[in-house]
């Protein structure tokens, strides 16, 4: 058991640096403030994003300054160009993915700014979330499972803040399935109705993808934004969460005007 725990431990405290990484923050009392400071205007839930059949087309995104307009990114050095490029679940649309992870308390900042975000994209922009896992089989994944479940039941947008605050407020760790378990029923899902979800087909498969995902998206921390599975936008590069939001438009209009010249 000693060994098992160890291992655990081990794989924690990877994900904690990489999450930690990306930011180019490793202080925690930069951490910890920040913290304190975003969660005061925090909503107690934030709603899952919705599909684009339910987006109207006079929605747009937050105004830029002048001098955002008017700046240039440049591959390499504000953001990183994958290659190849990764597939997207619609090609009608222009994609943007989230690669976060509960644990992070980096993503758990973010969380309320991409959600303000992502709220005021335009009708032709799908957002969505992939949870990140650097331990197949270990404690990453069974959050992921996690989040795939509160998807599958339907809850997700009363479950996904709650999750946030549990391990970075609380301190819940989320170990075990048990554990997860518990913390569902509490908040009404029935206990049987868990179980047969949690280690379900649909929630299996989901994971697999999201973990083939991240490899082929090349990830390297948390948070980490993906446009149109060809552009990567990472705290490291961009400096700060804002920043991150800013380079994502620019890559937005840019693919937007490669779509309307093809």
């Amino acid at each position: 058991m000693k060994f098992i725990t160890r291992v655990l431990m081990a794989c924690l405290f990877l994900a904690i640096a990489a999450c930690e990484a990306d930011t180019g923050s490793g202080s925690n009392s930069t951490v910890e403030s920040s913290v304190a400071a975003t969660t005061e205007s925090r909503d107690d839930s934030l709603p899952e994003p919705s599909s684009n059949s339910q987006k109207t087309a006079s929605a747009t995104p937050n105004p830029a300054t002048p001098s955002d307009e008017a700046r240039t990114y440049r591959a390499g050095t504000d953001y990183i160009e994958l290659t190849p490029p990764v597939p997207t679940v619609d090609r009608n649309h222009i994609e943007v993915t989230e690669v976060f992870w509960y644990g992070c308390s980096h993503c758990f900042v973010f969380e309320p700014i991409v959600h303000k975000w992502y709220t005021n994209l335009p009708a032709d922009v799908n957002f969505q979330r992939s949870p990140a896992m650097w331990d197949k089989g270990g404690v990453m994944e069974r959050h992921a499972r996690m989040f795939y479940t509160a998807k599958a039941l339907g809850v997700l947008d009363r479950m996904h803040q709650k999750i946030f605050d549990a391990m970075n407020l609380k301190k819940v760790k989320f170990q075990s399935e048990a554990e997860i378990a518990d913390f569902f029923v509490e908040n009404g899902v029935d206990r049987d109705v868990f179980n047969k979800t949690f280690n379900s087909f649909g929630v299996t498969s989901a994971v697999k993808q999201a973990e083939a995902r991240q490899r082929s998206y090349q990830i390297q921390g948390t948070p980490e934004l993906i446009v149109n599975g060809k552009y990567r936008v990472t705290g490291r590069l961009a400096g700060n969460h804002e920043d991150m939001l800013k380079i994502a438009e620019y890559l937005i209009k840019k693919e937007r005007g490669n779509n309307q010249g093809s």
